[in-house]
């Protein structure tokens, strides 16, 4: 695999949430960020739209999801 990432990236391992509008709050886990975007773990198959907000600690984020597998959706920031 190709390393597209722009930032360097921090590893983490903490509790987050998927926030789509008119939708409840999906639980996640942020397993790594950058300045750029974030690896989120997801539990089951859940359906994740193209465009989300991350919660995450005290910041929100708006994102567009960049890639998806299994368990694992990464997102870019945007705004």
């Amino acid at each position: 695999m190709v390393e597209t990432r722009s930032g360097s990236r921090m590893i983490t391992s903490g509790p987050g949430r998927i926030l789509i509008a008119n939708k409840p709050a999906i639980d996640c886990r942020v397993e790594d960020f950058s300045h750029g975007g974030a690896r989120l773990q997801i539990a089951g198959m859940l359906c994740i739209p193209d465009s989300i907000t991350l919660d995450f600690g005290d910041t929100q984020k708006n994102a567009r999801v960049a890639w998806r597998a299994l368990h694992e959706v990464g997102v870019k920031f945007v705004g």
